[in-house]
């Protein structure tokens, strides 16, 4: 399995498309930090909570990253025949989801260094800016996980990236769009509570605490939900 996950990182990483991302990820961050230092068009404590509208972009990068690593290798041929058997289908799924995690972990831990590194000492923000965007992050960070074996789902189903990134960033979007609208559904049917759309509230109850009377859910409540969807999802990935 270790061997397959190494497989795995060198075939992200070697894509065009990854490193393509990355740049430009780095270019944005890079290009958001010298408009706001140096010209101000930016509200500064805004900016450092946001990521320097970088780490939005996260999640579209990490579906394109996990739909590539199935759809890709499936219409040039590569994994046809690996996958007729549960036994090869079931390490090529776990190797593919940890390979993908990893470079997610990846990602956010350097987003967060950064993060923390621009804002104390380039920008001298407060410690509670800081200490919101590093929580922001994590949360984020957690949440990706999530949106990774959902995303392998749709591309082991499919095995075609165009159809596997559509669906991947509608039904992320639109769970962004509509998970305040849950609430007040939460506060009269309290099941609903379960419903993997809140799972998206994650990072703001990590910041604000206070925010479990919309969600109610607990830290504990959330990672045991996170536990049990992203086991399902993989589940699904290795029996479609």
């Amino acid at each position: 399995m270790d061997k397959l996950i190494k497989i795995e990182l060198k075939k992200i990483f070697k894509r065009t498309q990854t490193q393509l991302i990355l740049i430009l990820l780095l270019f944005l961050y890079v290009f958001m930090i010298i408009i706001t230092k140096l010209f101000h068009i930016f509200n500064v404590n805004f900016v450092i909570e946001n990521s320097f509208s970088t780490l939005q972009f996260f999640p579209l990068a990490l579906i394109i990253f996990t739909t590539s690593s199935v759809a890709i290798e499936y219409q040039t041929g590569a994994i046809k025949n690996l996958v007729c058997t549960i036994q090869k289908r079931y390490k090529i799924v776990i190797s593919k989801f940890i390979a993908l995690v990893i470079t997610s972990f990846f990602m956010y831990v350097s987003i967060l260094v950064l993060n923390f590194l621009t804002a104390k000492f380039i920008f001298l923000a407060p410690n509670k800016i800081i200490r919101y965007s590093c929580l922001w992050t994590i949360g984020s960070s957690i949440e990706s996980i999530y949106l990774i074996s959902f995303s392998l789902v749709l591309a082991f189903i499919f095995y075609n990236q165009a159809i596997s990134v559509s669906l991947s960033v509608l039904t992320y979007f639109l769970a962004n769009l509509i998970d305040g609208s849950i609430f007040s559904m939460i506060k009269h049917f309290e099941i609903i509570k379960y419903n993997p759309i809140n799972l998206f509230n994650f990072k703001m109850e990590l910041v604000d605490s206070s925010f479990i009377k919309q969600t109610h859910l607990s830290m504990s409540d959330f990672l045991y939900l996170f536990i049990i969807y992203i086991c399902v999802n993989i589940i699904f990935s290795i029996f479609f």
